[in-house]
Order: structure tokens, then C-alpha cells, then sequence
């Protein structure tokens, strides 16, 4: 009864998928599409090309649910450019996980998919025995994912293969995956942990309801919301309940916990904060209509779509709203956030980027359906699936490389020599950027860049760890306006110049630079507002944004 429920519940983007079973088989043959069983895919295994830098290992990004990615995002281009598509067979409302240069995801076809993230080319698949929604959690050589054929399923990542199984009643709830559990719910009612390592059942706790939402697991506390409008605070070594609140509306979007706070979406237009102590609620913000949404959570600023056309952004303080983008349909997909931008799909079939500031429109991309797929951002990328069957990756793949820029992901020695016990040259700050100068060395466990940092001139070695890639070396210098070329230094000149965060002068000011400053140009140019625009990194602070040429000319050597 619960699966036969939950087939008219689900939303119109997905009805492609209702004769699955009738024409899986004729699309995958007359679209090349190799029948896999389950266990792995028949293919021969290629090995997988791993340069991902940064990882986005579960639905939302981390066991909290902030929707904070790991970025950088992409750099802008007009029009976006798309690194590879990936077409299945059905729909995609999965959301992808990256570990390791490998990106995972299921599709309404029934298939667990893991691509190359360099080419986009599939490594092997893996087939369920009805539709796959749920966002795989990626952990210690794991896929955990759950299916709507009621089995929870934990696959080997080299290959595909299965390594254990869990059965329920219903499983399309995104697994989490920490301290060596898993945390998922159920259309039986149930929330479940097992055991990451054999799929042993630890606990369960018997909900009013079904549990379609992802768990966000936080200090010791299991935050899960039912299908009946209830939010639960268990506890992860029993399952005992901590607290509950009841939100008096049913509620399929998936709690985020942050500073205190659960924040989460409901049927009867509601955002709510509610307080991990105690489960009293702090405060509730009306939108027009349903939300499906899941919501992000950075920077004290809630973000959040509605089924009412807007994405919102909130204060987490007290439910204030800061401003609302619309789009032309619903918005079911969860806001990612990085870098000063929110990612979101939409429901009109675009992906959308927008500044967390002002809430303006950087770019969208098109696609050919519906988005409730939840991007994931990464290396200089935005994964994102539709609902006309592709996976899309857009923007240019970033990677720690010779001839390019990396930024100081934390505060870091540059040394004299690749070893942590070398002289420290000089001690730079979280945000700052280096240009890397050669081939990296390997010492012991370790990986050494060698950078030049040009706020002072300083040139040493970088722990890989401590850094992340901006831009690529440039692959041929071209020559564009006025001879600025990407890649290229160049001073401010005049005193006072605003550095803005969108190629638009009524955009917001990311920085005041005086004469005599100094950018890496890294993207452009853009025309705008009747000036000509480049992307540049202030190379003092790290800081990213817009800059008129006008106002800037090449640096001396």
C-alpha cells in the first residue's frame, strides 16, 4: 500500500518513468546503452582517472545537510560551457556524489552509475530491480544507496560489485554515512542504522509514517523528518527519541542542522527553525505554496526553493528574508553553495546560479527537462541530473597543475624544500593565492608543490592538502582586448577602484582596490553594462570578482 501512495505523490517530471519496465531494454538498445545485472555491469571495468581534488561525498554534502560544497565553483563563460553530458535511460532526480575522481549517482532506469569525472565516460553501473532515486553517500570504498525496490544496497566502488544488502519496505531515502553507520528511513516507518561494514541492523525507530527525507547527523543526534509533518531527534547509539516537533503539515524535505538549529520545509508553505535542545520552534517563514526543497545553510543564511517558483534566502536568526529569485516553474531541487553563489534547479529545466549577495542571476544552463536533481559542485564544476535522463557537467574541470593559480585553503608554511621539517620561508593565510612553478615531488605520504606567492615574491613548497586550484595553466596565451591575455598580472590604476562580484556596477563591491594593485586575470572578457569585464583574483587577499578594463593595465615584469 505505502508503494502504490507513493507513486502519486511523486513529481510530474518523473512520469517518463511509468513503462520502465515495458521499454528499458529497446531505449538501451537502440541508444547503445549496455544491460547490466545486478552485481556490476557485464562491460569490461575500465580503471578510473582520479584528479578530483576536493570531495562531495553524500546528498548535501556533509552529514549535517548545509548544502556547503567543497568548490571552487566554475568560472563563468557565455554560454556555460559543459564539460561532458552522460545520458541514461529515465529521468535523473539522484543526486551526484564525487570521491576520488569518480562521480556516482542513480536514474529512474534503475541503474547505479559510476563515471570517469574527467571524461564523463561510464566506469561500470550497477542495476536495482525498480527505480533508483535516492543520492548515493560515498565512504571508505562504499556506495551506499538506497532503492526503491525496498533494499538498501552497499557496492564496492572499484568494480561495481555488490558487497552487502539490507531489505525493507522502501528505501529512497538518502543514506548518511558517519562513524561507521549508516542512517537512512523507510516507507515502513522506520529510521535504520547499520553497520557500515556488513549491513547488520543496530537500531531502528518506528516513525508515525513514512520516511522518505534524508537524515542529517550531528553530535550524537539523528535529526530525521516523517512524511506526517514530524521532526526527530534520536539518538545514534540506540535510536532513542531525544524530542520531537510537530509541524502540523506533512513534510518531505530533508532536515540541515546548523548553530543550533534544524531547518526544514513543509507542505503548507513553511520554513521552519527549531532548536536541537529542545525542539521548540524559533521561527517559521511562509512561502506561497509546497516545499519540497532541502535547505542550505551557510553563512547565517537559509536558502531554500519553494513549489511556489522562488528560491529564499533567510536570516538563520530569525527567518528575516533577504531577498527571493524566481524561476519560471517549481523548485524542488536543494540549493548548493560556495564561492558567493547558489546552485539550484528548477523545475522550467534550467540550472541556475545565483549571488548569494544580492540574489541576481550570474548564468543558467538549460537543459531538457525538469531539474529536482540537487547539484553537487566541485573542482571548478557543477554535476547536476535532469528530467530528460542526462547527467551534466558544467564548467571546466580545475586540477593542481604547473602554469596554474591554487589558493591557500587554510593557513600553511611555504617551506625552502618538499618536507614538513624544511625552513619555513614564509606563513601564508587561508584565501591567498600561488602560482605553481613545476612538476609536484612525493615525500613519504605527502604531495609538494612548488609555488611562488606574489604578495611578496616568495617562492618554496606547498603541501598538496593545503591548497586548491583556481585556474588551469593556460593552454595556449591568446591575445584578447587591449592585450590582456587569462593568466595574466595587472595592476589598478587609479586609486579607489571597486573590485565587484558580478560583471554589472550596480553589483555588490567584493573589495576597494588603490592604485598600483595587483589581479591575476583568470576569465573574460564579458560585455556589460557598456563596459568590457574580466574575472581576476586580488592577489593581496585571494578575494574573487569583476574589474573593468578600463581600469586596469599589465603589470611590469
Amino acid at each position: 500500500m505505502h508503494r502504490r501512495g507513493s507513486q502519486t505523490l511523486r513529481s510530474t517530471f518523473s512520469t517518463l518513468t511509468r513503462r520502465r519496465f515495458c521499454n528499458i531494454a529497446a531505449v538501451a538498445l537502440t541508444s547503445g546503452i549496455a544491460l547490466s545485472r545486478p552485481g556490476g555491469s557485464l562491460a569490461q571495468i575500465p580503471k578510473p582517472v582520479r584528479v578530483g581534488s576536493r570531495n562531495v561525498p553524500m546528498f548535501r554534502g556533509n552529514p549535517e545537510h548545509t548544502g556547503a560544497m567543497s568548490g571552487p565553483g566554475p568560472i563563468f563563460t557565455n554560454p556555460m560551457k559543459v564539460g561532458w553530458s552522460f545520458g541514461t535511460a529515465s529521468a535523473i532526480k539522484s543526486s551526484p556524489a564525487i570521491v576520488d575522481g569518480v562521480v556516482y549517482f542513480g536514474s529512474y532506469d534503475g541503474n547505479l552509475y559510476a563515471l570517469d569525472i574527467v571524461t564523463g565516460k561510464e566506469l561500470w553501473r550497477f542495476a536495482t530491480e525498480y527505480d533508483l532515486t535516492s543520492s548515493p553517500a560515498v565512504v571508505g570504498g562504499v556506495v551506499y544507496i538506497g532503492g526503491d525496490d525496498s533494499i538498501v544496497y552497499a557496492i564496492n566502488t572499484i568494480d561495481g560489485s555488490e558487497r552487502w544488502r539490507f531489505t525493507t519496505n522502501g528505501a529512497n531515502s538518502s543514506p548518511t554515512v558517519v562513524g561507521g553507520m549508516v542512517y537512512l528511513g523507510s516507507w515502513d516507518a522506520n529510521v535504520y542504522a547499520l553497520d557500515a561494514n556488513d549491513g547488520s541492523e543496530q537500531w531502528r525507530y518506528t516513525t508515525d509514517s513514512w520516511v522518505f527525507t534524508s537524515p542529517a547527523v550531528v553530535d550524537d543526534i539523528v535529526y530525521v523528518s516523517g512524511r506526517t509533518g514530524t521532526v526527530y531527534a534520536l539518538n545514534v547509539q540506540d535510536g532513542s527519541e531525544r524530542w520531537r516537533f510537530s509541524a502540523n503539515a506533512w513534510i518531505d524535505s530533508s532536515p540541515a542542522v546548523s548553530n543550533g538549529l534544524v531547518f526544514v520545509g513543509s507542505w503548507d508553505g513553511n520554513i521552519l527553525a527549531i532548536n536541537t535542545d529542545n525542539g521548540f520552534e524559533r521561527w517559521r517563514f511562509p512561502t506561497g505554496s509546497k516545499v519540497f526543497s532541502s535547505p542550505a545553510v551557510v553563512g547565517g543564511v537559509v536558502y531554500v526553493g519553494s513549489d511556489d517558483t522562488n528560491l529564499y534566502a533567510l536570516s538563520a536568526r530569525d527567518g528575516s528574508e533577504l531577498w527571493r529569485f524566481s524561476t519560471r516553474h517549481t523548485v524542488q531541487s536543494s540549493p548548493a553553495i560556495i564561492d558567493g553563489m547558489v546552485y539550484v534547479g528548477s523545475n522550467d529545466g534550467n540550472v541556475y546560479a545565483i549571488n548569494v549577495r544580492s540574489g541576481s542571476e550570474q548564468w543558467r544552463y538549460e537543459t531538457g527537462g525538469g531539474v529536482n536533481s540537487s547539484p553537487s559542485v566541485t573542482d571548478g564544476v557543477v554535476y547536476v541530473g535532469s528530467g530528460d535522463g542526462t547527467l551534466y557537467a558544467l564548467g571546466v574541470l580545475l586540477r593542481l597543475e604547473p602554469g596554474g593559480n591554487a589558493r591557500v585553503t587554510k593557513p600553511t608554511n611555504l617551506l625552502g624544500a618538499p618536507s614538513s621539517s624544511a625552513v619555513i620561508r614564509e606563513v601564508l593565510q587561508s584565501g591567498v593565492v600561488v602560482s605553481l612553478t613545476g612538476e609536484p615531488e612525493s615525500t613519504g605520504n605527502e604531495t609538494w608543490w612548488p609555488a611562488t606567492f606574489h604578495g611578496t615574491g616568495s617562492q618554496g613548497w606547498l603541501m598538496a592538502l593545503s591548497i586548491q586550484p583556481i585556474t588551469n595553466a593556460p593552454s595556449v596565451a591568446t591575445p584578447v582586448r587591449s592585450n590582456f591575455i587569462v593568466g595574466q598580472l595587472v595592476n589598478i590604476t587609479e586609486d579607489g577602484l571597486n573590485v565587484r562580484d558580478a560583471a554589472d556596477i550596480e553589483s555588490g563591491t567584493i573589495a576597494t582596490l588603490n592604485l598600483g594593485a595587483i589581479l591575476t586575470i583568470f576569465n573574460g572578457p564579458i560585455e556589460s553594462d557598456g563596459y568590457t569585464w574580466w574575472q581576476a583574483v586580488v592577489v593581496d587577499s585571494g578575494r574573487v570578482g569583476y574589474v573593468a578594463e578600463d581600469f586596469i593595465k599589465v603589470a611590469p615584469l
